[in-house]
């Protein structure tokens, strides 16, 4: 299984990345999303491309073209994903955008339940989710989850509630995430520290002593 996120620098214009995975197991999902960390500063002349989907050794690429988080806001996030057929090779992502902006991209390949390292791929499973969130609400300040985490309309697509469920093979996923960034969001402002809290109470990460965001 792929959890991993990238930085794609600013000064980058069109960026690649596949990776080999061959599927196993029931029902192997992939999915792929961008978003901008500096988004406050963009805006809708700031658009960028997505085009992911998976591979099929060298007889090429079936890509799909992104789709907002936000329709609203189209140029602030963007997802693809979906099944994985079963003779797949791996997954594949493009990228296109104007220099000057960065942005950050996941890529997910799911084909069993957390493996190895559950919780470095929690973690970044846990961030997806509430950075999706964050752009799904139109709220951009990277601190700002947990004042959305009070907001009934504190929502992810659909496509990514599923794809986060198959990937934790527990449904309803988001749903715990949020009930946990509600309760313990006030002490772990940054997120990467509220990621790692949330998964310690998921399960997946041994509990360490509180740390100082």
């Amino acid at each position: 299984m792929i959890t991993q996120w990238y930085d794609i620098p600013a000064e980058v214009t069109e960026w690649e990345i596949s990776l080999g995975a061959p599927p196993d197991g029931d029902n192997p999902q992939f999915l792929v999303f961008v978003d901008d960390p500096m988004a406050d500063n963009a805006n809708e002349d700031d658009g960028f491309t997505l085009e992911a989907g998976v591979r099929f050794g060298e007889d090429g690429i079936e890509l799909r073209d992104g789709r907002p988080v936000n329709e609203g806001q189209p140029w602030r996030a963007q997802y693809v994903g979906g099944e994985v057929q079963p003779h797949a090779t791996g997954v594949a992502a493009r990228v296109r955008k104007r220099e000057g902006r960065p942005l950050r991209i996941f890529v997910g390949f799911i084909s069993r339940i957390l493996p190895r390292d559950p919780c470095d791929r929690c973690r970044a499973l846990v961030k997806l989710a509430i950075r999706a969130a964050r752009a799904a609400t139109g709220t951009l300040g990277p601190d700002d989850v947990i004042d959305m985490a009070d907001d009934v309309g504190f929502e992810v697509p659909q496509g990514i509630a599923d794809f986060l469920d198959r990937a934790f093979g527990d449904g309803g996923i988001w749903d715990r995430i949020k009930e946990i960034a509600r309760r313990i969001g006030k002490a772990f402002r940054w997120l990467d520290t509220l990621a790692r809290k949330i998964c310690e109470e998921l399960g997946y990460c041994a509990p360490t002593g509180a740390v100082r965001p």
